[in-house]
């Protein structure tokens, strides 16, 4: 959970995992010092991968779908410019009005 939130910093994610929850651990009287801890060490840093995975699988995805539809968006005319004939749609401000040079 910690890694899929976080999994942005991912280096700093996967570090305080490996740190942290052996201390945790050790702290609260769950576990005693030793080394099991490494082993607790290196669960905790795969599962914080696999949130962090899930977090940039994620986080580019979205930037890819984003840079698709902008440059989808600057393929394509504006909405209302231009009807099916090619005829020019004029701004909805100016039908009707005639400019002073005329």
């Amino acid at each position: 959970m910690i890694g899929a939130i976080f999994g942005r910093w991912w280096r700093v994610t996967l570090l305080v995992s490996a740190v942290g929850w052996p201390i945790l651990l050790a702290a609260t009287g769950a576990m005693s010092v030793g080394p099991a801890l490494l082993g607790v060490s290196g669960l905790a840093v795969l599962n914080t991968g696999a949130g962090v995975l899930f977090h940039q699988i994620i986080l580019r995805g979205g930037r890819r779908l984003r840079r698709a539809m902008a440059s989808r968006r600057k393929q394509l005319p504006p909405a209302n410019s231009f009807i099916g004939n090619g005829c020019h749609v004029p701004a909805a401000g100016h039908i009707g009005r005639r400019s002073a040079g005329r």
